[in-house]
């Protein structure tokens, strides 16, 4: 496989709105009130999450959050090249607790669904794998960044 180009084109419209045009990602981020964002997001050919998030202070924020994904993995030793894919959707609740502009945490808890391992080549012809049963989840993460 050679790798893609990609380009993208940003603007930023005062600090309610900037948006990304773009392959393989677009998105855009909308500040429609003072503590209210909408964050909505693709990349090609399937990957897609929207965001809805209030500032219930500076520290703490509560969201909602729609997201579709397919990921690909390389098989060692797999015939033709084939991958092993994952696509999933997942909606979510929870609040990310931000005490320091280098350190956040989240807890979420949601539905994940439509879920399914696939094989082929690449996503435009894939064979079933395994179908995995649609489940609630608990999701606690934490960032550092510097």
């Amino acid at each position: 496989d050679l790798p893609l180009p990609a380009f993208g084109y940003h603007h930023r419209s005062g600090e309610a709105l900037s948006y990304t045009l773009g392959v393989p990602h677009s998105g855009i981020h909308w500040r429609p009130a003072d503590r209210l964002s909408l964050s909505v997001n693709y990349g090609i050919p399937v990957t897609f999450n929207a965001t809805v998030a209030y500032d219930v202070t500076s520290a703490v924020t509560a969201f909602t959050r729609f997201d579709n994904r397919l990921d690909a993995f390389t098989l060692n030793g797999a015939r033709d090249h084939r991958r092993l894919f994952f696509q999933q959707r997942r909606i979510e609740a929870g609040v990310r607790v931000t005490p320091h502009d280098m350190v956040d945490m989240t807890v979420a808890g949601g539905y994940a669904f439509d879920q399914e391992f696939e094989n082929g080549f690449d996503s435009r012809d894939l064979n079933g794998v395994a179908d995995v049963s649609d489940e609630p989840f608990v999701r606690a993460a934490m960032k550092f960044r510097f």
